[in-house]
């Protein structure tokens, strides 16, 4: 599990799934950054193994207008709803294409096919290029073939 931040938040699901009888580690990787995300991946699959499933569910949200434009915020924004997704995408695709086998989850939001609601049009890009960019590749590996 990476985080950018909340440490003890991710430290109670490593936890939670410790509880469970599973086995977990959190690592402070922000996603935005290619080369911290590989990194984590690289001591997740040191300490646990290959990386068969990838759930990509960060995201961060801004509200604002043309009004309030803030390109800092919004630059922010893509960098971890768009390039976050195809970098953790990217660090762990090739392992798994060479075992054959492995699931990639994109988590968007409902807000990429649009929204009314006032101050998001700028999220709502970032979700719709998200589901543009990563919605037409088939990742779902499971070939088991010799």
């Amino acid at each position: 599990m990476s985080y950018a931040v909340r440490a003890e938040a991710a430290e109670a699901v490593v936890a939670e799934i410790a509880t469970a009888g599973g086995r977990a580690i959190a690592v402070a990787a922000d996603i935005a950054d290619s080369a911290a995300f590989r990194a984590m991946v690289t001591r997740a699959e040191a300490e646990l193994g290959p990386v068969t499933i990838l759930v990509n569910n960060a995201g961060v949200a801004w509200q604002g207008t043309l009004d309030t434009y803030d390109r800092e915020q919004v630059a922010r924004m893509r960098q971890v709803n768009v390039d976050g997704v195809i970098h953790a995408t990217r660090a762990v695709m090739a392992s798994i294409r060479a075992r054959r086998y492995g699931r990639i989850v994109n988590l968007a939001s409902m807000a990429a096919i649009g929204t009314a609601l006032s101050g998001n049009a700028f999220y709502v890009a970032t979700k719709a290029e998200q589901t543009q960019a990563l919605g037409n590749q088939r990742l779902d590996i499971n070939d088991r073939r010799p």
